[in-house]
């Protein structure tokens, strides 16, 4: 849960409730298909720059997804988690770089690598994915600012983009801390009652032990009433036997005389 943690957001543990491994692996077959669409209808196209942002698109996703997958069938989840992260980073900073840089469409990526960091739930994947989305913007800023990026728009212009994709990721960055934060919340209450449940089962558990333990010495009891019924029984026909015989003899002489 989250008891005794000053950022619940950020800690290491998810809780027993939460499977790292399911949540990677459906970001993964997300990540595919995005990457197949994507790349496909970029892939098609008669520009020379869109086709070879399609073809990494193709390359790239699924090959990350491929890689990701077959971390996971390992037993490697932080690794595939850093490296579906460090992907979808990758890939958005290359499609910038590819297409009109910080006024691409690929750049509505970065929101999706902090979404997906949230949703590992890790500290350092949160960390990672600030790191590689604002590296990667930094990045893109700086080639387009040295013309090796091919952009209609103005140096001022870019800034201002520049400015308004770092508050737009900032905004997300919370949401995502606040999403996770509640999704938290709730794994921590779901934790304490599985634990308050659990405690409820082995109790009525020792009370259904201790009721067996009690109905069997009950059982032993009556059984060692019984036997001693029976040997009262016995006793009792045996004394009667013994005080009838002096009687009959008596009786007998009684009626001799």
């Amino acid at each position: 849960g989250t008891r005794g943690m000053t950022d619940p957001t950020l800690s290491e543990d998810p809780g027993p409730a939460y499977s790292e491994a399911r949540t990677t692996l459906a970001v993964t077959i997300a990540v595919a298909a995005i990457s197949t669409g994507a790349g496909l209808l970029n892939a098609t196209s008669t520009g020379h720059s869109e086709a070879l942002a399609g073809f990494m698109l193709l390359l790239g996703g699924n090959g990350a997804a491929l890689a990701t997958f077959l971390l996971l069938k390992r037993g490697f989840q932080q690794a595939a988690g850093l490296l579906i992260v460090l992907a979808c980073g990758g890939i958005t900073t290359a499609l910038m770089i590819l297409g009109l840089g910080l006024h691409d469409v690929a750049v509505m990526g970065f929101p999706l690598v902090v979404l997906i960091s949230g949703l590992m739930l890790r500290r350092w994947a949160y960390a990672l994915a600030m790191v590689v989305c604002v590296g990667g913007l930094g990045l893109v800023a700086l080639l387009e600012a040295r013309g090796l990026i091919a952009t209609p728009f103005s140096p001022m212009t870019s800034i201002t983009d520049l400015l308004s994709i770092l508050m737009v990721l900032a905004a997300v960055a919370a949401f995502v801390r606040m999403l996770v934060a509640g999704f938290r919340e709730a794994l921590g209450r779901a934790h304490a009652s599985e634990k308050a449940l659990a405690l409820s089962n082995q109790e009525l558990e020792a009370r259904a032990a201790r009721l067996e333990a009690q109905e069997r010495e009950r059982a032993r009891l009556i059984s060692d009433l019984e036997a001693k019924n029976a040997e009262l029984e016995r006793f009792t026909y045996t004394v009667s036997h013994d005080l009838k015989s002096p009687l009959i003899t008596v009786r007998a002489y009684l009626d001799s005389i």
